[in-house]
C-alpha cells in the first residue's frame, strides 16, 4: 500500500526482434529502511503470458530518490546488441536527480546498474 506499484510501465524488446521480452513495473515510493523505490521485472513467454522473473532493480542504498519514477528503453547504449534500460530517481542527490543505466542481455536485464 502506498508504493505506487504500476506508476510507470515500460516494455522492452531486448534483442530487437519486434517481440516484447520484458515488462518493467515501477513502485517509486516502495519503502525499505535504506532506500525508496524499486522496479520489478516481468518476462513474457511464447504464449504472451507474463510472470514475475524474480529480478528487482534498485538504486543506491541510503537514497530517498523515488527510484523508478521514470522508465525508458531507448537504445542499445553499450553496443552489445541488446537494448538497455534507463531508470530515473528525481529526488536523489538532494533533489538533483539521477538516471541509472541497466544493461540488457540475451534473456534478461543485468540487475546491477552500469552507470
Amino acid at each position: 500500500i502506498g508504493s505506487y506499484f504500476g506508476a510507470e510501465l515500460c516494455v522492452v524488446d531486448l534483442n530487437s526482434d519486434s517481440r516484447t521480452d520484458l515488462l518493467l513495473v515501477s513502485a517509486p515510493t516502495y519503502m525499505e529502511p535504506d532506500q525508496e523505490g524499486k522496479v520489478f521485472v516481468y518476462t513474457f513467454n511464447s504464449r504472451s503470458y507474463f510472470g514475475f522473473s524474480g529480478t528487482v532493480l534498485v538504486g543506491i542504498a541510503g537514497q530517498r530518490g523515488r527510484f523508478g519514477s521514470s522508465l525508458a528503453s531507448p537504445a542499445d547504449l553499450n553496443g552489445d546488441g541488446y537494448m538497455d534500460v534507463l531508470i530515473g530517481a528525481p529526488l536523489e542527490e538532494d533533489g538533483q536527480g539521477s538516471i541509472y543505466i541497466f544493461n540488457g542481455g540475451a534473456y534478461q536485464i543485468n540487475p546491477t546498474y552500469s552507470q
